[in-house]
């Protein structure tokens, strides 16, 4: 998004302080979900490379290189730092990188994008449906969000 949600419904301060504390030190809403590093930049580089992955998610860097996605992960690890996003991967037994869950949170609104994809392979599975059910729970329950912005 270019902004903030059209839907805005500020929240007090306290609120938004307690949404900045949870977004810079989270417990991640699954067990097989990690945090980004910098280190993870070839393994994402490849796992977005897929135009079935990239074409359709206009919240990644263009073009996809190792530079920016490097610039990418940098940027969200800035924004988990802040208070204000987060970018956590799944990884499969290989270490290979099977999906990416991408969040920008407007905590003074209460609000936040949610974006992502998964691998192809594994599409089509209920695998999405169910991350996506998990990751709404945990962002109202854990994360103090009351608005979600789904991409």
């Amino acid at each position: 998004m270019a902004g903030i949600p059209i839907t805005r419904n500020l929240v007090s301060e306290a609120e938004a302080a307690a949404i900045r504390r949870s977004f810079q030190s989270p417990d991640l809403p699954s067990d097989d979900a990690e945090f980004i590093r910098l280190e993870d930049a070839g393994a994402l580089l490849e796992f977005l490379s897929d135009p079935a992955i990239h074409a359709p998610i206009y919240t990644l860097p263009s073009p996809l290189t190792i530079g920016s996605v490097r610039a990418f992960i940098e940027q969200h690890i800035a924004e988990q730092e802040g208070g204000e996003g987060l970018l956590y991967v799944r990884k499969n037994e290989a270490g290979q990188i099977i999906g990416y869950t991408d969040i920008q949170a407007w905590p003074q609104w209460g609000a936040c994008e949610l974006g992502g994809a998964i691998h192809p392979d594994l599409q089509g599975m209920r695998s999405g449906v169910d991350g996506a059910r998990n990751s709404f729970d945990w962002l109202f329950k854990q994360m103090n969000i009351s608005l979600i912005c789904e991409t």
